[in-house]
């Protein structure tokens, strides 16, 4: 199944442009959010309070490649990287038959890419493992 990423306004005229991802990209943390947050501490009697709570958003999507799959074009990496320095930008991620609002995630560096073959002039064909890092909001 595809990974797509669709801007809503970076395409001709102000429509969505949407831009397909490696197919075989690892959702790496699939599994390592909860939507329940909680807090414990002992009260000064010994007992202990848990207060919880369930988060609205923020869960991490964190899409990786390596050095033998997952490969990303030069071309569409540009592209990327573009969409990755617009503030505010919500977008949506369709992953595996499955669609998430999302954002960058800044705070851990959202796109981390490595030229395949290192060349000093590399072309818009030349091939990149990648890592791409969102969260995802509410719609």
């Amino acid at each position: 199944m595809s990974i797509t990423l669709t801007h809503p306004t970076a395409g001709a005229g102000g429509t969505p442009q949407v831009l397909d991802l490696p197919p075989d990209l690892l959702w790496v943390d699939e599994f390592a959010w909860t939507a329940i947050e909680q807090s414990r501490e002992y009260t000064s009697t010994g007992a202990l309070h848990v207060e919880e709570w369930q988060r609205q958003a923020g869960r991490l999507i964190t899409l990786e490649g390596g050095v033998d799959y997952a490969w990303c074009l030069r071309g569409p990496l540009l592209t990327l990287n573009a969409w990755a320095q617009q503030p505010g930008l919500f977008m949506t991620l369709s992953h595996k038959g499955s669609t998430y609002q999302v954002i960058w995630d800044h705070a851990a560096r959202p796109i981390e890419a490595r030229a395949v073959v290192d060349y000093s002039d590399p072309e818009p064909t030349d091939p990149y493992s990648l890592t791409l890092r969102f969260l995802e909001m509410p719609a």
